[in-house]
């Protein structure tokens, strides 16, 4: 069976800067991965890569078999792989809810989540919270929101 995510003989750099060397790794089906290492070990690289917003130098990717190496971010994000930032990349003068109706205005799914969220009460309070706020909650539950997979056959949200 062929692994859900693999990178093989990978070579990633920053213009002539050589960050990873002959990375390989295999990813299986419902497998769970951490990415472990020391500041400037290559994390956010090896990340930057599978998403597409890096270009390996040499190597090749491919997800369910795929050949993805030199797909375009834009078309693996089609695919379900997407690169979310891990900072509070939000709208501070908007509430939450209105950053999520933002960030998925293209995805019915976000709409959807929205309506969930009215439905249980902690959680709409939580919507209305403007994410200017000094409270980091509010922003940290909108991480999982900010990349949809676009296909109906890839996972919903994580824990369910």
């Amino acid at each position: 069976m062929s692994p859900l995510l693999a990178a093989r003989g990978l070579d990633l750099a920053y213009g002539e800067a050589a960050v990873c060397r002959g990375l390989c790794f295999e990813i299986a089906e419902g497998e769970i991965v951490a990415l472990l290492g020391a500041n400037g070990a290559g994390k956010s690289t090896t990340l930057r890569a599978v998403a597409g917003a890096l270009m390996p130098r040499a190597g090749s990717i491919t997800f369910r078999g795929q050949e993805i190496t030199r797909l375009p971010s834009h078309a693996r994000n089609h695919l379900g792989i997407a690169l979310v930032p891990e900072g509070r990349h939000v709208f501070p003068y908007l509430t939450v809810r209105e950053n999520l109706e933002l960030g998925g205005f293209q995805h019915r799914e976000a709409r959807e989540l929205v309506h969930e969220f009215r439905q249980i009460s902690h959680c709409n309070a939580i919507l209305q919270v403007r994410t200017s706020t000094r409270f980091g909650k509010p922003v940290r539950r909108l991480r999982p929101c900010r990349h949809r997979p676009e296909s109906p056959s890839q996972p919903s949200r994580p824990g369910h």
